[in-house]
This record gives structure tokens, C-alpha cells and sequence, in this order.
């Protein structure tokens, strides 16, 4: 059939592209409100339209990375999927919160000298880890007498953790109506929550995140990309206008619980997500080799937001800007290129580590 994508042909780095893109997108996010753009880009038509489309764009990025998730799910037992689930994200969850024990109070002690305000300081973002909070500076708890900060980008990982192990439960419900209902049941809970205050291990994101693997799933059990070419375009067309309005009316962020429009936010995001995916299936049909690069983010997109977590929290970024306040184009060069190299430090160091741990394996399985 015309249009139709075999699912032999699909695996995770089918979406390499994608995740490149939003990799990208995420990293210019947290830069951005350091610097006043209107200093850096001149502002015409052209730059505003381009803009629009980043943040249309923007409205499916950390959906997305859930609905490919769920494009992908295979149901496991349980224990399995506990077990896989625990060692790809409350693994790294923990090196992070380590990474972030050590190096947090070491770079503070550089700036302000050794002493106890830096392991206060620094036990703010570790408590926070602890017990998972993400929460803007608005809503700040107090644990043990300490304003606890955030886990920022760590709380990608508890999320994926919970969202994957509640939506292999539900798949153990073979009726597919019954699915649908019992993932949607996991938002309304996941908001309510949210509504409530309790944020705690990001319970509310890991049960909202059900819904964006079950938009993935269903879209592969429902054989989407085998469809007629007519009902495929219909449909992407529907998740480009709703993605349009979220872009223009609505204000939803998953990492922050704010929903201006309520779970109409949750529709919205959830159709951008869908859309990426539908486009990112697309676009790995053709060789796009003037993008490989970035493919290869894509590649290492977890490595990278690994690091990132970390580097996001220990490193004073925003005194780059303020050594060079009359050269922001500069301070933002800078800073790109300082964080591109410890991204590919990084990743050369994991790679290298991830490899002697396969080796490893494989020796002991010879054996």
C-alpha cells in the first residue's frame, strides 16, 4: 500500500532524528533565560516565524520522547520490566544525585571558598533527588528544616521508570478499549495529584506519562503508517492543528505540573508528540545524510541528558554572561561550544565504559 512503513524496518534508531532535534531544543531551553534574546537575534519576520515554528515544535519535545517509548513497548512480566526498568533509569537517577554530591560543593567551594554553606548548599539538590521532586521555586518544599531545590532533568528518568512499569500492568488487560481507559484513568490521577501538591518521586508526571506511551502504542497496534495515504494525512492534520493551538493558547509543562487548560493541555501535548513521531517516521525513510549529525545526537540523546542534569546544576553558567554583559552573542557562543565539549568528553568516557561492560558480559557468557 502507498505510504504504508514496514515495522521491520523500525527500532530505536529509526528516531534518532527526532531525538537529535529535541536533545538540541531541551540544552537551548535552559540557556535561553540567561540572556536577553532581543540583544542576540534582531528581531523581523522572518526570525518571529522561525521562532513560531521552534515553538510549535517545542510542544511535543519531552512528549515525545514518551510516545517513541510507547511506539516501541513490548509488554514483559512484571518482574522483568522492573528489573530492565531499574537499571536503565534508577541507575543513572543515582550516578546523577552522586555526580551532583561531589561536584555541586567542589565548583561552590571554588567560588565562595571551603566551608559548611557549601555541603548546605549542595544538600538542597541532593534532598531533592532523594525524593524526587521537580517543582518551580514557587512551590519550594522544606525537608529536614533545608529548602529543597529540584532534581531537574533527572525527573526525565523517575518519570520514564514509573510510566513504563504502570503501562506494562495495564498491557497485562488484553482488552484494548480497557487499556485506553485505564491509561487515561493514569492522567486524571497524575493531575489530580499535581492539583494537590504531592510531587513527591514525580509521581504525578509518571502517571501522566501513561497516557503518551499509550498514544504511541496504540498508533502501532492500530497500524497507522498501513492506512490509506487520504486517513494519514487527515489524522496529522488534526494533530498539527491541535499541536498549532497548544503552540498559541495553551501553557503546559510536564516537568513543572502546570496545565493552564487542564487535561486539554494533556490532549495537546499529546497530539505534538504523536505528530514528531509520525514525521520522524517519514523523514527515516529518506537519506538525510546533511543531518547526520544530527542523528548522532540522537544517538547519545540519554548520555547527553545524563550529563547535561549535571552539568545544569553544578556548573555557573550565568557567569559567563555577566563577565561579558556589552557581548552576549559571544557569551552564548561560548557557552554552547564549552557545553558541546563536555558533552562529547563525556559521552567518548561512557562509551568507552559501556563497551569493556559488554566485553565483559560477553567474556563471562563464552566462559
Amino acid at each position: 500500500m502507498v505510504g504504508a512503513i514496514k515495522k521491520t524496518k523500525i527500532n530505536m534508531g529509526t528516531f534518532d532524528l527526532v531525538k537529535g532535534l529535541a536533545m538540541i531544543l531541551i540544552v537551548l531551553d535552559h540557556m535561553i533565560p540567561h540572556y536577553d534574546l532581543t540583544a542576540i537575534v534582531p528581531e523581523n519576520s522572518a526570525l518571529l516565524l522561525l521562532a513560531f515554528l521552534i515553538r510549535v515544535i517545542g510542544v511535543g519535545i519531552n512528549p515525545v520522547f514518551f510516545v517513541i517509548r510507547g511506539y516501541m513497548f513490548r509488554e514483559k512480566p512484571a518482574q522483568k520490566m522492573l528489573k530492565k526498568s531499574s537499571s536503565a533509569c534508577i541507575k543513572p537517577y543515582i550516578y546523577m544525585m552522586l555526580a551532583v554530591a561531589v561536584l555541586y560543593p567542589a565548583v561552590y567551594s571554588i567560588q565562595y571558598g571551603f566551608g559548611q554553606a557549601a555541603f548546605k548548599q549542595a544538600a538542597r539538590w541532593v534532598l531533592a533527588f532523594l525524593f524526587g521532586l521537580h517543582d518551580p521555586v514557587a512551590k519550594q518544599k522544606v525537608i529536614f528544616g533545608i529548602e529543597v531545590r529540584a532534581c531537574w532533568v533527572a525527573w526525565f528518568l523517575l518519570t520514564m521508570f514509573l510510566s513504563s512499569n504502570i503501562f506494562n500492568l495495564i498491557l497485562k488487560v488484553k482488552n484494548k478499549a480497557a487499556q485506553i481507559a485505564l491509561a487515561m484513568l493514569s492522567v486524571v490521577t497524575g493531575y489530580v495529584l499535581s492539583l494537590t501538591g504531592f510531587t513527591y518521586f514525580c509521581l504525578p508526571q509518571g502517571l501522566i506519562a501513561v497516557g503518551y506511551y499509550c498514544a504511541g502504542y496504540m498508533l502501532r497496534k492500530t497500524d497507522f503508517f498501513e492506512r490509506k495515504r487520504s486517513v494519514q494525512i487527515g489524522i496529522s492534520l488534526f494533530f498539527l492543528a491541535v499541536t498549532v493551538w497548544e503552540a498559541i493558547y495553551g501553557n503546559c509543562s510536564l516537568p513543572y505540573n502546570e496545565y493552564k487548560y487542564g487535561l486539554l493541555e494533556f490532549v495537546g501535548t499529546c497530539c505534538a508528540g504523536s505528530l514528531l513521531l509520525i514525521l520522524s517516521l517519514r523523514l527515516g525513510q529518506w537519506e538525510l545524510k546533511g543531518l547526520d549529525w544530527m542523528k548522532q545526537i540522537g544517538i547519545y540523546a540519554f548520555w547527553i541528558m545524563c550529563v547535561h542534569g549535571v552539568e545544569l546544576i553544578c556548573l555557573p553558567w550565568n557567569k559567563i554572561v555577566k563577565a561579558m554583559p556589552e557581548y552576549p552573542l559571544l557569551a552564548f557562543a561560548i557557552e554552547i561550544a564549552l557545553k558541546v565539549l563536555i558533552f562529547a568528553v563525556s559521552c567518548t568516557v561512557l562509551k568507552s565504559i559501556s563497551q569493556r561492560k559488554y566485553q565483559r558480559m560477553r567474556a563471562r557468557k563464552c566462559s
